[in-house]
């Protein structure tokens, strides 16, 4: 099990929250790494070490492929940065996504929409206990093939969606009009073909 807090500034209830799930007993019965991100204060990152140390889960500040953590885990527990939903979904891992919700709704609009595709589980941040991540961890688990199929069905087409509105720019600002006297044409226009 992966839990990771990207920046980890605001952070620490979620890693507070799953190390309590795991104090308490009957968490899930995997080996878990806690990433609590460079952002996380010091003071907060040390306590969350030292409980870490105590259950014998391995614990990193920053950890700089988190790809390869991401590949190899059976299920993440973020809170759903965009950065680490796409390499989720570009590695088919199972997520359980618990979104802060200030001081912006980006991490939770990202996570209502990835649920609604059957992409993630959701749980919303005011529901953040011990005992909803239990219970949703255990769902996550216990039925994660729908979620890894619908992943597999997702199209990754943002390359060439951007590459078509470049394009479409492109060629709406090189519309051929006949040059002026002694204009020199745009250089973003100079290898548009029609």
């Amino acid at each position: 099990m992966l839990v990771t807090t990207g920046g980890g500034g605001d952070g620490y209830p979620l890693m507070d929250a799953y190390l309590r799930m795991l104090e308490e007993g009957g968490g899930p019965q995997h080996r878990a790494i806690l990433v609590s991100g460079p952002f996380m204060p010091q003071p907060e990152r040390e306590e969350i070490a030292r409980r870490a140390a105590r259950l014998r889960v391995r614990f990193y500040h920053f950890y700089r492929r988190m790809e390869t953590l991401i590949g190899l885990a059976d299920a993440v527990v973020t809170m759903g940065g965009y950065n680490t939903l796409c390499e989720i979904l570009s590695q088919g891992r199972p997520s359980l996504v618990v979104p802060r919700e200030t001081p912006r709704l980006e991490q939770r609009i990202r996570a209502e929409m990835f649920c609604r595709q059957g992409l993630v589980e959701f749980l919303p941040w005011v529901e953040l206990s011990p005992e909803t991540l239990r219970h949703r961890l255990a769902r996550l688990l216990e039925a994660a093939g729908p979620y890894r199929e619908a992943m597999a069905r997702f199209p990754f087409t943002g390359l060439s969606v951007i590459s078509e509105r470049v394009a479409a720019f492109r060629r709406d600002l090189c519309r051929p009009d006949p040059p002026r006297p002694g204009e020199t044409p745009d250089p973003a226009c100079l290898e548009v073909t029609e």
